[in-house]
C-alpha cells in the first residue's frame, strides 16, 4: 500500500510540475508578444514621424521656391511698369514732334526746299549712271582681253606640235578652273586604258587629288610632262578644261599652268 501511495504521490507531483511549467511557458510567450507589439508600434511611430518630417521639408522647400518666384514676379512687374512709362513718354514725345513739324508759314520757302532736294537727287542719279557706264566699259575690256588670251592659246587645242600620247585615245583628265584659284581634277581616260594611264608617273596622284592648288598642280603635272617629253617621239596628253572663274587674272594663271603641261580644250 505504501508503494502504491508513493507512486500516486510522485505522479501527482509530476502533473503539478508539468502544469506549472506550461503556465510559465505561456506567460513567457504572452510577454514576448507584448514586447513585439510594443516594438512594432514604436517602429511604426518612427516611420510615421520620419514621413511627417520629410513632408514638412518638402512643404518648406516649396514655400521657399514660391517666395523666390514671387520676388521675381514682383521684379518683372516693376520692369514692365517702367517700360510702360517709357513707352508712354515716347508716344507723347512723338506727338509733340508731329505737332511741331508743321509747314512753314511761307509756301515759297517750302517750294524752294523741295526744289533743292530734287536737284540733289538728280545729281546723285547722274553720278550713279556714270559709275554704271564705267563698270560696263571695264567689263567689256576684260571680256575682250579674255577672248584675246583664248585666241592666242587656241593653236594648242587639238595637240598641234606633238602627237597624242598613245596611253589613251581620249582625254586624260578633266580640269575645272575654280573661282578660288584652285583646280579640280577628275580622270577622263577610257576604262580599258586605266592600267596604262596609272602607270605614268604622277597620273594617279593628280587624278585622285580632287581639288588642288596651282603649286600642287605644278608639282604633279610636271612629272607627267617629263614622262611624255621623254618618249620617242615626244607626245602630249589632252585634257578637257571647264572654266568656272569669272576673274580674268585668275583665269590666265590657271590656264597658263594647264597649257604648260598639256594640250587643253576650253569650255
Amino acid at each position: 500500500m505504501s508503494s502504491i501511495a508513493s507512486f500516486h504521490e510522485v505522479k501527482r507531483l509530476r502533473r503539478s510540475g508539468l502544469i506549472t511549467l506550461t503556465l510559465t511557458d505561456l506567460l513567457i510567450v504572452v510577454v514576448f508578444v507584448l514586447l513585439l507589439f510594443t516594438f512594432r508600434s514604436t517602429e511604426e511611430g518612427r516611420v510615421e514621424i520620419s514621413g511627417i518630417q520629410a513632408l514638412l521639408r518638402q512643404v518648406t522647400e516649396e514655400r521657399d521656391r514660391l517666395k523666390t518666384e514671387l520676388a521675381q514676379a514682383r521684379q518683372e512687374n516693376e520692369l514692365l511698369k517702367k517700360q510702360n512709362r517709357d513707352l508712354q513718354e515716347f508716344v507723347q514725345r512723338l506727338l509733340r514732334e508731329k505737332q511741331e513739324d508743321t509747314l512753314p508759314a511761307d509756301p515759297g520757302e517750302t517750294i524752294d526746299k523741295l526744289a533743292a532736294e530734287n536737284r540733289a537727287l538728280k545729281d546723285m542719279i547722274d553720278q550713279l549712271n556714270k559709275e554704271i557706264e564705267r563698270l560696263k566699259r571695264l567689263l567689256e575690256t576684260q571680256q575682250a582681253e579674255r577672248e584675246k588670251t583664248k585666241q592666242e592659246t587656241e593653236g594648242k587645242e587639238g595637240g598641234t606640235g606633238f602627237p597624242r600620247c598613245p596611253v589613251t585615245d581620249g582625254f586624260l583628265l578633266e580640269i575645272r578652273l575654280l573661282e578660288s584659284g584652285n583646280l579640280r581634277i577628275t580622270p577622263r581616260w577610257d576604262e580599258a586604258a586605266n592600267s596604262d594611264a596609272r602607270s605614268v608617273p604622277g597620273v594617279s596622284e593628280l587624278a585622285d587629288a580632287g581639288e588642288v592648288s596651282l603649286e600642287t598642280f605644278h608639282g604633279l603635272a610636271s612629272r607627267i610632262f617629263q614622262w611624255s617629253d621623254s618618249r620617242e617621239p615626244p607626245c602630249r596628253f589632252h585634257v578637257d578644261t571647264r572654266t568656272e572663274t569669272k576673274n580674268l587674272e585668275t583665269y590666265r594663271r590657271q590656264m597658263g599652268a594647264v597649257d604648260r603641261y598639256f594640250y587643253p580644250t576650253r569650255k
